[in-house]
């Protein structure tokens, strides 16, 4: 399983953000979450190090998961 790996998890739906987390967390990764696309940005800039996996839904409350993506490249 995971070996500490960091994963940018972006959901803006709080149950599924937190039970994805908390799954990734016991596997062995690091988890940063996010709940919109404006967080996921802040939260990727102020990691440790760049996140190996981006994991986020397609539709967020102020853009999407392609526009994540775009922004942290």
């Amino acid at each position: 399983m995971g070996r500490g790996q960091l994963i940018l998890l972006v959901e803006d739906e709080p149950l599924l953000r937190t039970t994805v987390s908390r799954i990734l967390r016991h596997a062995g990764f690091q988890v940063l979450t996010a709940e919109d696309a404006e967080e996921a940005a802040f939260r990727a800039k102020r990691a440790p190090h760049q996140p190996e996996l981006l994991l986020c839904d397609v539709r967020l409350p102020d853009g999407s998961g392609p526009d994540v993506l775009e922004e942290l490249r």
